[in-house]
């Protein structure tokens, strides 16, 4: 914008480094018209010693462009005017800083205001913006990233609201953008919240950056349309959202649009400011509130005022009946928010109990197995008790292989020669179980067909008187032996 010849103000609360940015414009073009103006988002009264500095040095302002840099605070804090860090300079920063200068702005023939949300607004609470400061400043409900994404919601209503009032009304051209995810420092120091993993969250953080991140020259194209593009006004873009590279596409919460909680969002900022830095926190120098708001006033006819007044206040007391309404609505979702987040959390410690009944499973399970590997080497020993020494060995040598295994496993890889070995007589001591096992079953066959013989060779002899002398056998029938007074003996 500067090298274009645009006359460019850089807020920002650190001077030294806004000079730098402007040391290096000016060497791409010396004439560059720029300069830095100190304001720190993080103090209201900062922006408001700001806003009143623009409204007594210019006449107008043509682009405002609302873009803060700013994750989650960690751990969380407030600021000094009492209120959740986040918050403060991602949204009620710009927003005051916008409503300070909307004279400004509205002296423009046609004004453009582009603020920078991002993506991340997707992750902000089912029920929308926060519209109290309790809830705001409460972060033991909130994660930090659905402190970031509350923050950049915001943001997006603010666009939206700021387009409804002013768009048509004052000629003003209000959008937001989502960068992309841009290869910045915007995460620097976010590793601190995840404690012993930080280091792996900032190396995955890097290489993101370094694979998949937008530089910071090609996230600012979709800013610079929105800014400069003539294609904004001939196509009449007004309170739109979009994402890299001007591409247009819709907000991802069904709450992003809600114009009932934009208008509530937009008095609670309002009165959070009143609150910080009194009543007359939207006054500069004798002007008052509500001449401040007025477009155009002095070429207006007062009849045509005042009749715009009356339809303005009509249109007003209707939306409040509509916030009444739906406030109800809000409390009640809010108190299913909660108890959803309550049985969440309730679900996550019993799923730790399952995790650690499961351990406890898988432990007994695998002492169960040892075991009952240990009765089956038991069985076989009883049932082949005449090679128990082998067996036994086959055991010691199969305790010693699973040594070797658990050694090799933490790096002893210098007796893979013996586990080879131990493996070899394994399998030798395995083959003479086995033809051990097939001698006795021969064995067992040959008593067998001996016992059988026996038994034929006693049927035989059953009846008959058997004498043994000089390895001959001599049988002797009843007939002949019945005239003996003594009967051979057997």
């Amino acid at each position: 914008l500067a090298v274009a010849g645009a006359k460019v103000l850089v807020l920002c609360r650190n001077e030294q480094k806004g000079e730098n940015l402007v040391d290096e414009i000016k060497v791409i073009n010396p004439k560059a018209n720029c300069k830095v103006v100190h304001m720190d988002l993080a103090s209201l009264q900062s922006v408001r010693s700001c806003g009143v500095n623009l409204r007594q040095n210019l006449s107008k302002v043509d682009i405002l462009i609302l873009n803060a840099g700013r994750t989650a605070a960690y751990p969380p804090k407030l600021s000094s005017d009492g209120i959740e860090t986040t918050f403060q300079e991602n949204y009620l920063g710009h927003f005051y800083l916008t409503r300070l200068i909307l004279p400004l702005l509205l002296a423009s023939e046609a004004p453009r205001v582009v603020t920078v949300s991002s993506s991340c607004h997707r992750l902000a609470p089912a029920c929308g913006v926060r519209v109290s400061l309790s809830e705001v400043n409460d972060s033991k409900h909130s994660t930090l990233i659905q402190t970031y994404a509350h923050s950049k919601l915001a943001s997006l209503m603010f666009a939206q609201a700021l387009d409804r009032k002013y768009g048509k009304k004052g000629n003003m051209f209000s959008n937001v953008c989502h960068p992309g995810v841009v290869a910045t420092n915007l995460t620097a120091g976010v590793e601190k919240a995840f404690g012993c993993a930080g280091p792996l969250v900032r190396w995955a953080i890097d290489t993101r950056n370094k694979l998949l991140a937008y530089a910071p020259q090609e996230a600012a194209l979709t800013i610079l349309f929105l800014a400069s593009s003539a294609e904004v006004e001939r196509q009449e873009i007004r309170g739109k959202y979009f994402i890299p590279i001007a591409t247009r596409s819709s907000p991802k919460h069904e709450k992003a649009s809600d114009v009932v909680l934009g208008s509530e969002l937009w008095k609670f900022s309002e009165k959070l400011i009143q609150r910080c830095l009194g009543s007359e926190a939207f006054v500069v120098a004798s002007e008052t509130a509500a001449e401040e708001e007025e477009v155009h006033t002095d070429t207006e006819p007062k009849k045509e005022k005042n009749k715009q007044q009356a339809e303005e206040l009509e249109e007003q007391k209707k939306e409040d009946e509509k916030i009444k309404n739906e406030k109800k609505e809000l409390q009640e979702m809010r108190a299913k928010e909660q108890g959803f987040i309550m049985l969440f959390m309730k679900l996550e410690r019993k799923n730790a109990d399952l995790a650690s009944r499961v351990g406890e499973l898988k432990s007994k399970v695998a002492r169960l197995k040892a075991k009952n590997s240990n009765l089956r080497l038991q069985k076989l020993i009883k049932k082949d008790r005449f090679n128990l020494d082998e067996l036994r060995r086959v055991q010691r040598y199969q305790e010693e292989i699973e040594d070797l295994k658990f050694q090799l496993f933490y790096g002893a890889t210098k007796k893979d020669d013996k586990l080879q070995e131990l493996l070899h007589q394994r399998d030798s001591l395995q083959k003479m179980v086995q033809t051990e096992t097939t001698r006795r079953k021969e064995n067992e066959g040959i008593l067998q067909e001996m016992k059988h013989q026996l038994d034929q060779v006693k049927s035989k002899a059953a009846g008959s008187w058997l004498f043994s002398g000089e390895t001959e056998i001599v049988s002797f029938d009843e007939e002949e032996t019945s005239g003996l007074e003594h009967p051979p003996a057997e």
